[in-house]
């Protein structure tokens, strides 16, 4: 498979337009067309930045792409195991939890069964549209590689925004966690919600420094190479 048949094809399955793809890249989106049909190559600069958007070497880019489709599909697979796992976990607690809240507030033990139920039925469906939104995500995500300030505050508001989302995410969930602690009086509830919550934040400050210095490195060592090209 040549480059520009491997170019469009790793675009589309990124769901990207042209349009956004030459935006990220800095270029016209006249120089994408050229690519893709054909009529012109990158260089190399821009052809490590493609490498780095698509997370595929410049040896696959140019080459034989669909040797690296097993890999591809393998890397997708232990990626949504990391993401299933977890969340498995946390909603059989939470499952636990309302099934015993329902029992408090109807004093009835007949309603845990139909409640087990409906919380499978919406676990798998909360579920399918989790991991297709997580996967979108990872594939539309693009980040700025510009190692200016507006590249940093893109950086940063990229990792603020999914924080949030994360942080808001968790809450959701922690608020069904500790429903069974309801029987045991509201400020117990509030105290356990409110205990969880800082806990999540504490996590999730951890896990955006981390990923903030990570994305930073790379963004350092992919403009150094530039940098060397350049000389």
């Amino acid at each position: 498979m040549k480059f520009n048949e491997n170019l469009k094809y790793l675009r589309k399955q990124s769901n990207l337009t042209q349009e956004q793809l030459a935006e990220e890249l800095n270029v016209s989106r006249q120089a994408i067309t050229k690519w893709e049909s054909g009529q012109s190559m990158p260089d190399i600069e821009n052809l490590k930045e493609l490498s780095y958007i698509f997370s595929i070497s410049i040896d696959s880019l140019v080459g034989d792409i669909e040797s690296k489709s097993t890999l591809r599909i393998n890397k997708k697979i232990n990626d949504i195991g990391w993401f299933i796992a977890p969340f498995i976990i946390v909603y059989i607690f939470m499952t636990i939890s309302v099934s015993s809240f329902v029992t408090y507030i109807s004093n009835n033990d007949n309603f845990v069964f139909p409640t087990v139920a409906i919380m499978i039925i919406l676990g798998i469906i909360l579920l399918i549209i989790s991991v297709k939104k997580w996967l979108k995500e990872k594939q539309n995500t693009i980040i700025n590689l510009k190692n200016t300030d507006e590249g940093k505050k893109e950086r940063k508001l990229l990792l603020i925004k999914k924080s949030l989302i994360m942080f808001i995410d968790c809450i959701l969930f922690m608020i069904l966690l500790n429903l069974n602690s309801i029987e045991f009086g509201i400020e117990i509830f509030i105290k356990n919600v409110i205990v969880g919550s800082l806990g999540i934040i504490v996590i999730d400050i951890i896990f955006f420094i981390i990923n903030y210095l990570k994305i930073e490195k790379q963004v350092k060592e992919f403009n150094k190479i530039n940098d060397n090209n350049k000389d």
